[in-house]
């Protein structure tokens, strides 16, 4: 069964590696396998700040303790 949630702070680490891989399956996305150039504590910052938002959310789509898409 899969979760749809918000995405956490302590997601970090793991949206850091999602990225990684997701980056080298496309050539349509604004990077590659190296991922987002965000250090942790800033991927962090920018989960914190968009939960704060009343105007940006993402949302994660897990499977057990696998990141498998967002949005």
């Amino acid at each position: 069964m899969f979760e749809i949630r918000l995405v956490q702070k302590e997601d970090a680490k793991d949206m850091l590696e999602y990225l990684k891989k997701v980056g080298g399956e496309t050539d349509f996305l604004l990077f590659g396998n190296e991922g987002i150039p965000l250090s942790l504590k800033e991927e962090e910052t920018l989960l914190e700040r968009m939960n704060q938002s009343p105007y940006a959310k993402m949302y994660i789509v897990k499977d057990k303790d696998l990141i498998i898409g967002n949005a």
